[in-house]
């Protein structure tokens, strides 16, 4: 019943159905807890290799629960302070890659699972300033570390790891394993408290750890087309072994999305563009994989649009453009961030006149509209979390996809 599960969940990923293999996973979860695979005292005195079984089972379970956690905003089944197993260990002895490999995948989740709960977790959002920031410097910490681990790893193992599976393969995986570990890092960034007087959303660091992912991805890109064997797909949906595009939000094109917005910067709209081009072969894979390529091509087009129209219209001509491209970034979300823009007139958007009992109505309502902005935009993990609901958003507005 367990394997059955976890096989289950896996594919379900591998299908682009996080919310079902969620579901999935925490029934394995579930199991495994009844079970008491995560407890040494229920394990101990298992022959070994009933004990590596059972391990194996439980840690693929946690490796899944602790990634969707992340994906999707939800906090994790198995709280690492109930777990009294030992966590595997890149200093372990293994007798096989894949299995020195699987060590890193369970670190990588665990440093999702630790993003959600200390940055991204409601409760986690309402700390002060001094809290949240000294919890992105301790996961900036991790992911560096993590970052050590993998390069160790692949010294260690990548001469046997060649021969077992090729050295095209090999790279591929550790390549695309530094574009997730980067696209995190970005994530952990964007949640440092903004520093005072910045006129933009994004601090440095948040900015030059997304670009430093596109490049990565880049990379990546660069290394399929050499290679006689295509690892798109594997890049796109592959789960088991925590590279993909699809399973973790890429917030690293949203980050670069809301910097064009704000300050009209040509190089990073260059750095979007170059992004939707390189997975434009993806459209051919799956239905899911078409839809986020599609879904980047608009957020991009918007970007050319809106510098286009910055550049080039004065306020007077660009009235009504204005009003159109502000009215898309309002549905999408990112009301709040061009806000930002310096010198931005903030009367484009239209005004209405309203009773005093309207207003009264307003200003009920603006706690609550505050919260909303700032899980959409100020957490744009968040917004990509629900991304099937800006999709259909997209399917219904053709003036949209189709004009700018």
């Amino acid at each position: 019943m367990l394997v059955l599960t976890a096989f289950e969940a896996f594919y379900a990923i591998e299908l682009s159905k996080p919310s079902l293999s969620w579901t999935l996973s925490a029934k394995g979860s579930e199991l495994c807890q009844t079970l008491g695979y995560h407890r040494l005292a229920s394990v101990k005195n298992d022959k070994q290799d009933e004990f590596q079984y059972k391990q194996f089972l439980f840690w693929s379970i946690y490796f899944i629960d602790k990634s969707l956690s992340l994906r999707l905003g939800r906090p994790s089944t198995i709280p690492d302070w109930d777990i009294t197993v030992p966590r595997p260990s890149t200093n372990d002895s293994h007798s096989e890659p894949v299995l020195a490999y699987f060590v890193l995948s369970i670190e990588t989740a665990r440093c999702q699972g630790n993003i959600y709960e200390m940055l991204y977790s409601p409760t986690s959002m309402t700390q002060s300033d001094q809290v949240k920031q000294s919890r992105v410097e301790a996961l900036v910490s991790d992911l560096r570390n993590l970052e050590a681990k993998t390069w160790e790893t692949n010294m260690k193992w990548f001469e046997e790891a060649k021969e077992q599976s090729g050295e095209d393969l090999i790279n591929f995986f550790y390549i695309s394993e530094n574009v997730l570990r980067l696209s995190l890092q970005t994530l952990v960034h964007r949640a440092a408290p903004p520093l005072p007087g910045s006129a933009t959303t994004f601090n440095y660091s948040c900015i030059a750890a997304a670009r430093a992912t596109l490049e990565k991805h880049e990379e990546c890109i660069a290394l399929m087309h050499k290679s006689a064997t295509s690892y798109l797909a594997i890049y796109m949906h592959c789960a088991d072994v925590h590279r993909t595009l699809l399973f973790a939000p890429f917030i690293p094109f949203i980050v670069i999305f809301c910097h064009v917005i704000e300050t009209q910067d040509e190089a990073d709209l260059a750095r979007l563009q170059a992004f939707v081009t390189s997975i434009q072969s993806a459209s051919s894979i799956s239905g899911p994989a078409a839809k986020l390529h599609r879904l980047f091509q608009v957020l991009c087009r918007i970007a050319m649009g809106y510098v286009k129209f910055r550049f080039s219209a004065t306020p007077l001509e660009g009235w009504q453009d204005s009003s159109k491209i502000d009215t898309y970034l309002d549905a999408l979300g990112f009301s709040s961030a061009s806000a930002w823009i310096p010198g931005r007139q903030h009367h484009l958007i239209p005004q209405h006149d309203s009773s005093n009992k309207e207003a009264e109505t307003n200003d009920a309502r603006t706690s609550a509209d505050a919260t909303n902005d700032e899980l959409r935009v100020m957490n744009p993990m968040m917004w990509m979390a629900n991304s099937a609901e800006l999709e259909e958003w997209l399917e219904n507005n053709e003036v949209m996809t189709g004009s700018i």
